[in-house]
């Protein structure tokens, strides 16, 4: 009888497979490679104009541009504090 793994355990099964330290590197980058302020912060702030213009068409929501602005400061901040705690964890 042949037993087929949900695709649930096959990706567990995988990722027990991956070396912890390889795991590491592959959760701290994107296709290779560093993710850098610029692309984490541009990515940031069209997903929020994104959303703000799906607002504005279904008019389920507001466009409001003070929306995208504090979103696109929070994508930063967010970005700067991950690094904050990424190099702090590289330390301890």
């Amino acid at each position: 009888m042949i037993s087929k793994l949900s695709p649930r355990k096959k990706a567990a099964k995988k990722v027990r497979q991956i070396p912890e330290q390889e795991s590491d590197e592959k959760r701290r980058t994107v296709r290779g490679k560093e993710t850098r302020a610029w692309q984490a912060i541009l990515t940031g702030s069209v997903l929020s104009a994104l959303v703000e213009v799906v607002q504005l068409i279904t008019r389920l929501g507001m466009l409001d541009v003070d929306d995208w602005v504090f979103n696109t400061v929070g994508t930063a901040a967010g970005y700067l504090l991950y690094r904050l705690f990424f190099r702090l964890d590289q330390k301890i």
